[in-house]
């Protein structure tokens, strides 16, 4: 299955979302995921990316929960839960500098010449 663009519909973000436009957020509430110390260490992130730079991320989750609800008047809501267990961090696709890459995962590498 092709990845699918999250973005949120400009109408949806003004409807549901009491910011500024400017602040207004470009994805709805709960796609991005925060890495502290412990998970980038898991992960073998030793060096922080740029802001704005590209990668791809693969995740197992399990479905954490599901619900459905009907309002009069409104149309039937439903919601499904999901609790990423295991993940990879990996460069963009198409990229290929794997020396900036391997400098991203692992930190500046020293070299004995």
């Amino acid at each position: 299955m092709a990845m699918v663009n999250m973005k949120s519909e400009k109408e949806s973000v003004e409807e549901s979302m009491e910011y500024a436009e400017e602040y207004a957020p470009e994805y709805p509430y709960g796609l991005c995921i925060n890495l502290g110390a412990d998970e980038l260490a898991k992960l073998n992130i030793t060096a922080l990316p740029e802001v704005g730079s590209k990668m791809m991320l693969h995740a197992s989750v399990f479905v954490k929960s599901v619900s459905s609800h009907d309002t009069q008047g409104q149309r039937k809501d439903s919601c499904v839960g999901l609790q990423i267990t295991d993940m990879e961090i990996l460069p963009a696709e198409g990229k290929s500098d794997n020396t900036a890459m391997a400098a991203m995962l692992y930190g500046p590498q020293v070299t004995d010449n």
